[in-house]
């Protein structure tokens, strides 16, 4: 199966678009099935049927497919257009204050509708997304006026017990 949808990925066929994306391991990107990014070995690349799966499993989403924009841009009317705008801003920004009075949303029941959608279409809940974005800024970027200047990396590994995150710097595991 992963050689077929391999092959799908690398004709950028459209017949798999929202039914799998591509994720890259050296990257840690997802990408739908039609990007137009240059594409990966094959023994760097996993395939997840949904969005929810590539960020639990550590990804974070294309800059060039957007696929969280095309995702909610299947479902939003003209009536929820707010919707919409408000992902794609939520996709550009790398690290969304935790606090949604300054976010791009002009009214509480707004940010229920928002909240709603984003659960029922992902599958997680949109504070957990935005804390997913945030926790991932910091451990990837050196901190301004940090008295910490190492870079900190992390990485992902399936156990029997769950997701494990190991963080490290200086190529030293910290526990």
């Amino acid at each position: 199966m992963k050689q077929k949808l391999f092959d799908a990925l690398l004709r950028k066929d459209k017949s798999y678009v929202g039914k799998y994306y591509a994720a890259i391991k050296t990257t840690r990107i997802f990408c739908k099935m039609d990007c137009g990014c240059k594409k990966p070995l094959y023994d760097n690349t996993f395939f997840y049927k949904s969005i929810k799966e590539c960020l639990e499993k550590g990804f974070r989403s294309c800059k060039m497919c957007r696929p969280f924009s095309w995702e909610f841009s299947q479902i939003i009317t003209n009536d929820d257009a707010y919707i919409y705008e408000y992902i794609s801003w939520l996709e550009k920004n790398k690290f969304p204050d935790k606090s949604y009075k300054k976010h791009p949303i002009s009214s509480l029941e707004n940010l229920t509708k928002i909240k709603q959608k984003f659960q029922k279409t992902i599958g997680i809940s949109l504070g957990k997304y935005i804390r997913i974005k945030r926790v991932r800024h910091i451990l990837e970027n050196d901190i301004p006026d940090s008295k910490y200047t190492n870079k900190i990396s992390f990485n992902h590994l399936s156990t029997p017990i769950g997701e494990m995150v190991f963080c490290y710097f200086d190529n030293k595991l910290n526990l």
